[in-house]
């Protein structure tokens, strides 16, 4: 099952990407495809701070994406 993953804010600067296909073998949550981007590239962005987003929408932790979904994790904002 391919989805893309579009990047954000610190999430793009420790990527060095806007997107990225992900090929996931089996249906996972939310959270559970975060802590695999996440030991791909080490965020170090607690994932209780963490929020989703697929196809333009906010969803729970707990939503499985479907093929070709865009997903999105939107990360903590300081203001100033």
């Amino acid at each position: 099952m391919k989805i893309t993953v579009l990047y954000f804010a610190q999430l793009r600067e420790k990527t060095n990407l806007v997107k990225e296909i992900w090929d996931i073998e089996k249906m996972v949550t939310m959270k559970e495809l975060y802590k695999k981007i996440n030991d791909k590239y080490s965020f170090q962005i607690e994932e209780s701070l963490i929020k989703y987003a697929v196809n333009d929408s906010y969803v729970e932790d707990t939503h499985i994406p479907n093929e070709n979904d865009e997903v999105v994790f939107i990360t903590p904002v300081a203001g100033g």
